[in-house]
Formats: structure tokens, sequence, C-alpha cells
């Protein structure tokens, strides 16, 4: 925690990986490492590191027509402020079914040890903040809230992250991390950590949700939400 001296400075905001939605996600980085009898999950960047993504969310369930989003994800390390990280977020532009949805975004916040957004106040994202306070044994679980908003309907979610174990994918040490979201949105999946530097080597997840189509009529639908490290 920081000292009540300390002033309050920017927020990271980035634009969402799921614009339609009114998601919010910024994925976290940070290194794992063994301590006592878990793992530790903590921020480790370096000034100009730059890491990308591909981001895929479709439709494959529910009313309508279909729905293919593709956005990049970059994270630029602008540099360490103290304890903490100025970084840029940059995504998009956003496709949807091939035409531009969303122009490229880009911001810059602070972000501390365990991806924070600094100065307080609500989350910038639903991924930001992801990493448990304590050392988590692999089996273990621990929870993150997750900040969304859907159409019309506000709301919060919560995730329950569960430390499943520790494998090598694609000669990748990676620690796996199992996914189940409740709340407005409702899912589940996977995500890989890698244990070098934290960075998600993949995420997906089977995300269900209502949204509001007209005048009073809901409209459930499901949609596979896949982001690949490059």
């Amino acid at each position: 925690m920081f000292s009540q001296a300390r002033q309050p400075r920017p927020k990271l905001m980035t634009r969402s990986l799921l614009l339609p939605l009114g998601l919010l996600p910024v994925l976290g980085f940070a290194q794992v490492t063994k301590a006592g009898g878990g793992y530790q999950f903590r921020a480790k960047l370096r000034k100009g590191q730059v890491i990308s993504y591909s981001m895929t969310a479709m439709k494959t369930a529910g009313g309508g027509g279909p729905m293919k989003i593709l956005s990049p994800f970059t994270l630029t390390v602008l540099g360490p402020e103290g304890s903490d990280y100025r970084v840029r977020a940059s995504s998009g532009p956003v496709t949807m079914n091939g035409k531009e949805y969303q122009p490229k975004t880009s911001t810059e916040g602070l972000l501390d040890s365990r991806l924070r957004p600094v100065g307080g106040g609500d989350q910038a994202g639903a991924f930001t903040g992801m990493f448990p306070e304590r050392s988590i044994a692999i089996g273990s679980s621990w929870t993150a809230p997750l900040a969304i908003s859907t159409g019309n309907l506000p709301g919060n979610s919560v995730a329950t992250y569960r430390f499943q174990k520790i494998t090598t994918i694609d000669g990748q040490p990676v620690a796996v991390l199992q996914t189940t979201l409740a709340g407005m949105l409702k899912g589940s999946g996977v995500t890989l950590v890698r244990m070098s530097d934290g960075t998600p080597q993949r995420m997906t997840l089977t995300l269900g949700l209502t949204y509001t189509k007209g005048p009073q009529k809901e409209t459930p639908m499901q949609l596979r939400f896949d982001v690949i490290r490059k």
C-alpha cells in the first residue's frame, strides 16, 4: 500500500477488447515465482518492452446474424516510476464482420506491481489486478472483481481463478489458470500465463450474457473469446 501523502496519478483506461459488449479488459503481466508453499504473481516489466496480442470474439450461439470481432492489443512499457510502471495501452482498429467498428485508440497510465491502476477508483479493466495478494499453491483459488457494462445493464461479476498446474506448451513453461465468471457475465475457460514474465500466452473463454435488443426485449448470446500472444 502507498502512504497517504502520495498524490493520485492517472488511472490506466483502455478501449475494450470487446467494445460492443462494454467490457474493459486489460491483460495483466507479471512474473510467476516460487514463494513459500506456493507461487507469487507480481509485475516485472522493463522499459521499452512491447507485448502484442490478437483478439477474436465470435458469437457461437444466440439470435440474430453472425458476429465476429477482431482487434489487436499492444502494451508498451514506458518505464518505471518508483515501484509502479507507466505504460501505453493501444487497441484496434476493431472490426466486426470485416468492417471497421472502432478506430485505433491509445492511452497512458500507471500500474502497480499487482497491475492495479494507481490512484484508486474503479478497475481499469476486467483483468487488471487479477493477481492474488499472497502466494498461491497449486490447486488453490482466489477471486477478483470484474467490472462490466452490458448494453444498458451495468453490473459487476466476480472471476474465480484456480491455479491448476504448471506445464510446458510449445516449449513455453506456463501456469494454467481455470477461470470461472459469476454474476451478470457468466462463463468459463482457461488462461495460460508464462512463468518467465507472467504475460498471458493464451486466454480462451466461453461467455454467456443477455443483452437488451429493442424495448424490454432480452436476447441471450454466447461468445468465444480468444486472446493469443503474437
